[in-house]
């Protein structure tokens, strides 16, 4: 290939990479991000060494470690996505499982580093030492999954094309690789937890108390802590035998089998944490109708989501295919569908859950005279509640881009979150309007993320 052909080439990649990686692939940008971080921290260096004795400790090291690691994230993703180093290109085109490892990389290098260093320069004990193999352990699957990527790709897809042998390849690989994903997330899952049991019943051995309650002076046995992770795990095993064994079983179906083994496990276990366990909070407070009820909502929900799947999903596939300017095949268009029909029935199910929740509080807050912190719980839950619709709106308008779909969750919880302010303004202290300062500094940064999703969206 001539050299005119490769630029063309990383300039049609380049021209389709949008968002935010278009932005911090900018040359210009980069350049000026480049020259204040060495010239600040330049700067830095000479007052320390003018002004401090060469035996302290280095203080500019802080700043250039610590923004170092805004810098290098900068760094990587302006040379992968101007394919100025081979193996980042390559990586790059692999997918987001790659492009994830390679950012995950450097934030493990870079953090612990800087970890490590503050530790030796303020303290004598090696506490870095907890970031760097804990999560070494999730670093080290991740790294693993990595080098093994290509080899396990083609054996997935040999596994699953009898299941489907008239998808096309790309869908094929898009399967296959969802199935990788799904095997090395259980890997780690597991990884932690064995570990963590492990620690939790040698660590005190050594005077260090881990996933422990003391309770009068009482050590309570650590598998009331560790219960509630193994009924995770359990439940994320089932969940990958399911979805990637049993391809008969439509997957709404499975999930909602998975939703009942977790709400009949975890229910049980919160019924002999109120009726068994020793811990004096959970003997003496009655709390085991919320999960009940409103966990039972949430499986009510799923069960008519089902029985409305095929009206649903037409829906929501008729949605996508409007609202898409690509033109997609069957495959695609329905996995588009299946993810929209996700963020809209689990909206729903939050709404309800957050309708049935408000009354539950407000019954036991009644009950305990305490009816006036309820404006919290309302406002405080709505804040959750409108991020899920953001969410929601992002993906059934498909705004790919990243600061467009970030803008967009900025804008509910700086909306909500003001009218929270307000409402506590106006109820604690109606005579200073605190409230205005903090919406008008804060809708600065709003105003300013608006603005740059605004250029972006239309350079």
């Amino acid at each position: 290939m001539t050299q005119q052909n490769i630029q063309k080439q990383n300039k049609i990649e380049k021209e389709n990479v949008g968002g935010l990686a278009w932005l911090l692939s900018n040359k210009y940008l980069f350049v000026i991000h480049a020259f204040i971080y060495f010239a600040v921290n330049g700067l830095l260096i000479l007052i320390w060494v003018l002004t401090t004795d060469f035996l302290s400790v280095p203080w500019p090291f802080y700043s250039i470690l610590g923004w170092g690691i805004g810098f290098g994230f900068h760094a990587v993703t302006y040379l992968m996505y101007n394919n100025k180093v081979k193996s980042l290109s390559i990586a790059r085109r692999k997918g987001k499982f790659a492009i994830l490892y390679i950012y995950h990389a450097w934030f493990y290098v870079s953090v612990n580093i800087l970890i490590i260093f503050a530790n030796i320069t303020i303290i004598e004990y090696l506490l870095f030492l907890w970031p760097l193999s804990m999560w070494g352990i999730g670093f080290a699957v991740h790294t693993i999954g990595f080098f093994t990527w290509d080899q396990r790709l083609i054996q997935e897809k040999k596994f699953f094309h009898p299941y489907f042998p008239k998808i096309l390849e790309k869908n094929l690989e898009y399967i296959a690789g969802l199935k990788i994903i799904q095997f090395w997330l259980l890997v780690a899952n597991a990884g932690y937890f064995i570990v963590s049991v492990i620690l939790a019943y040698t660590a005190p051995l050594f005077g260090v108390y881990y996933m422990i309650s003391i309770q009068n002076g009482v050590i309570i046995d650590p598998i009331y802590n560790i219960l509630p992770w193994a009924i995770f795990l359990g439940i994320h095993g089932c969940s990958y035998y399911l979805f990637n064994y049993k391809l008969t079983i439509p997957l709404l179906n499975s999930s909602l089998i998975l939703n009942l083994l977790a709400y009949i496990a975890y229910n049980v276990y919160f019924l002999i944490l109120q009726v068994l366990n020793p811990l004096e909070f959970f003997s003496t407070q009655i709390w085991i109708h919320y999960p009940l009820i409103l966990w039972g909502i949430i499986i009510v929900i799923h069960y008519i989501l089902i029985r409305r799947k095929d009206i649903e999903l037409k829906k929501a596939i008729e949605k996508m295919r409007n609202v898409i300017k690509e033109q997609l095949d069957e495959f695609q268009l329905k996995k588009k569908g299946m993810i929209l029909l996700f963020f809209q029935w689990t909206f729903i199910a939050h709404l309800c859950v957050y309708l049935g929740g408000i009354i539950l509080i407000s019954m036991d807050l009644a009950r305990l005279g305490i009816i006036n912190v309820i404006i919290h719980v309302i406002m405080g839950w709505l804040i959750a509640l409108v991020i899920h619709g953001g969410f929601f709106i992002i993906y059934r308008n498909q705004i790919l881009s990243f600061l467009s779909a970030t803008a967009i969750l900025h804008s509910s919880i700086y909306i909500t979150v003001s009218t929270y302010m307000v409402l506590i303004n106006i109820i604690y202290s109606p005579g200073v309007p605190w409230s205005a300062i903090a919406i008008a500094g804060w809708g600065i940064g709003f105003g300013l993320h608006v603005l740059l999703a605004y250029m972006v969206s239309h350079r």
